[in-house]
């Protein structure tokens, strides 16, 4: 998925491969971001409720997989640090992101482009129509 302004890719790799930039922001961001991590504009609508797409936050993924590591570590007989608790309401907050519903999903018309989630799409066609809601 990329920004419809920036044109940038809205991703973990992405934020791998950047270091550190821009992290402090995005530590600070809900776990489900309504804008852009690059450019901070806002990210598309569905086009029948209107709410944004949303994406999850790539810096809190990425302090779970960090998390999940040093708890790998521990059990292997490493000495506990202190930061592997910091990020408790993080996993917790993903965790529940992880269990969201197939109609609350992403989906696009696969005539025109226009998005939604699933089941809004889906209501939208099965109800006889043909064309796309935005067009």
């Amino acid at each position: 998925v990329r920004c419809n302004f920036c044109a940038t890719g809205i991703n973990l790799s992405r934020l791998r491969r950047q270091g550190r930039t821009g992290q402090s922001w995005l530590s600070r961001q809900k776990p489900l971001l309504s804008c852009c991590p690059e450019c901070r504009k806002p990210l598309p609508r569905c086009f029948l409720c209107l709410l944004p797409m949303g994406a999850l936050n790539p810096y809190l993924e990425l302090r779970r997989q960090i998390h999940q590591q040093q708890r790998q570590q521990q059990r292997g007989g490493a000495l506990p640090r202190p930061e592997a608790h910091q990020g408790a309401d993080e996993e917790a907050a993903l965790t529940k992101l992880s269990g969201v519903r197939f109609g609350e999903w992403w989906s696009w018309c696969q005539a025109c482009g226009h998005g939604g989630h699933a089941h809004h799409v889906r209501g939208w066609f099965e109800g006889g129509r043909e064309v796309c809601g935005v067009t």
